[in-house]
């Protein structure tokens, strides 16, 4: 079995933690960077939401959940 090689989309992971790592896209050849790989501010900010109508139910109310520091105090 051969796998066919992707024309647009490509993705690379580290293979001792499986964390994503930067790549060259296939379809655009830009060099993509992961935010969670980020150490400093970039000073840009997200543009655009793409496919906006398939997000996940929940994902609206993540803004609106609570913010902490560290963990939260229990509570009884």
């Amino acid at each position: 079995f051969d796998p066919v090689q992707p024309n647009t989309i490509s993705k690379c992971f580290c293979s001792h933690c499986g964390s994503l790592v930067p790549y060259i896209s296939a379809g655009s050849g830009k060099l993509v960077i992961p935010a969670g790989g980020l150490s400093e501010d970039p000073e840009i900010r997200p543009q655009d939401n793409i496919f906006w109508q398939d997000r996940a139910d929940w994902y609206d109310a993540v803004a609106s959940a609570p913010h902490f520091d560290a963990f939260p105090k229990k509570t009884s």
